[in-house]
């Protein structure tokens, strides 16, 4: 008879082969000296989900261990020492919002054109200096397999040079027919911004390009 198969999460599977554990113990272990071949199938299973349960447990809770193993894999021996990194990193606190993003298109390295959208909130903004754009809040998880990219992929990947970015504001301050409130399209010209995917964290990034952020709007 085929046993059900269920998908757990690490936690579940680690509970859930412990109860069983107990059970088939609390049954066979201590009760019949001479458990059946059904009954020691049924114990193996049980340590058999405790111990998938338990190293995955282990590997959710512990990353230094598969840092060691990734060494170990690496070198052919244990590593001598750990050395803890203290990192001092610079993030604005405040930024200026150009609008909601409503799009980019994104030349890929392979020459493809590829449209980004579906931002849900997101919002295309500036650092005070006006010499550097980002993208801030909303959904920003793209498919790096559109970018011509494996979907095994780096955890940091350049997806292509941006070509033009669209974004919905109201602008009071310009000519009516320049102005208003309506989705601002622009266009790149040379050298273009560069976007990059963390991969890990679902953030689109702007590095390098031309570009200046004037009052009246985003420049070349």
């Amino acid at each position: 008879m085929a046993r059900k198969q269920t998908t757990r999460n690490p936690s579940e599977a680690y509970q859930a082969g412990m109860a069983d554990l107990r059970a088939a113990a609390g049954r066979y272990g201590t009760v019949n000296l001479t458990p059946s071949i059904a009954q020691r199938e049924e114990w193996r299973h049980a340590w058999g989900e405790y111990m998938k349960g338990w190293r995955a447990e282990q590997k959710r809770k512990n990353p230094a261990a598969e840092a060691v193993k990734a060494y170990e894999d690496f070198h052919g021996r244990q590593p001598d020492e750990m050395v803890k990194v203290v990192k001092h990193i610079h993030y604005h606190g405040h930024l200026t919002g150009a609008g909601k993003l409503e799009k980019l298109i994104v030349r890929s390295l392979d020459g493809e054109r590829v449209a980004i959208s579906g931002f849900k909130g997101a919002i295309l903004s500036f650092n005070e200096k006006k010499t550097q754009l980002f993208v801030e809040g909303g959904d920003q998880k793209v498919d790096v397999r559109e970018f011509g990219i494996s979907d095994t992929p780096h955890e940091t990947e350049v997806l292509g040079e941006v070509l033009a970015v669209e974004y919905f504001t109201r602008k009071d301050h310009l000519r009516p027919e320049d102005g208003g409130t309506a989705i601002f399209h622009h266009k790149f010209d040379k050298p273009r911004p560069t976007l990059v995917y963390d991969v890990v964290n679902k953030q689109l990034i702007f590095a390098g390009g031309g570009y200046s952020i004037p009052d009246e709007g985003i420049d070349r």
